[in-house]
């Protein structure tokens, strides 16, 4: 890249562009995990999976909350009413849902 000009300033640098494309995260869409009830208004149970740990990311992408070994449920009720996207990660694999606080 050359830069001539700009702020009094000239000469080659380097731009570094990474990919950080999501493909190792899968929506639970397709793997049997069921989150209910959604929307809640607090407790949500999470079936068919052992997770290690559940992330918690707020509409702006912000993670607001997370949870080692949350067995089958994840209690939401302090959090204010809005979209979040759950991180659920078991055995090495990352599966997200999204979710509706009330």
């Amino acid at each position: 890249m050359l830069v001539d000009g700009w702020n009094n300033s000239e000469g080659e640098f380097c731009l570094e562009v990474t990919n950080l494309s999501p493909n190792a995260v899968t929506e639970i869409s397709n793997t049997g995990i069921e989150i209910f009830p959604n929307p809640t208004t607090g407790e949500i149970r999470l079936t068919n999976v052992q997770a290690d740990a559940v992330q918690v990311y707020d509409n702006t992408g912000w993670l607001v909350k997370t949870v080692a070994q949350p067995g089958n449920s994840l209690d939401l009720s302090s959090m204010p009413a809005g979209l979040y996207l759950l991180k659920i990660t078991e055995s090495g694999e990352v599966y997200s849902a999204r979710v509706v606080k009330e």
